[in-house]
């Protein structure tokens, strides 16, 4: 909340996050006992590595516009 007698700054929406590859809607099984498997989870690769891993794709995901499909 903001100050008495400034003004809040706008809300923005989150940047994008760059993925080259992203998985959405997947099932994924973990080692997590607490959670051992995901249904409808989302794996982001990027630069070859697993970048992210949950429940849902994190907000303003795009796909890396340098990668080409076949």
């Amino acid at each position: 909340m903001a100050s008495p007698g400034t003004t809040p700054s706008p809300s923005t929406s989150p940047a994008p996050v760059r993925l080259d590859l992203p998985l959405l809607d997947v099932d994924v099984l973990t080692v997590d006992p607490d959670r051992p498997e995901l249904c409808g989870a989302a794996i982001g690769v990027l630069d070859g590595r697993i970048a992210w891993l949950d429940a849902a794709a994190p907000p303003g995901v795009v796909r890396d516009a340098g990668m080409k499909a076949d």
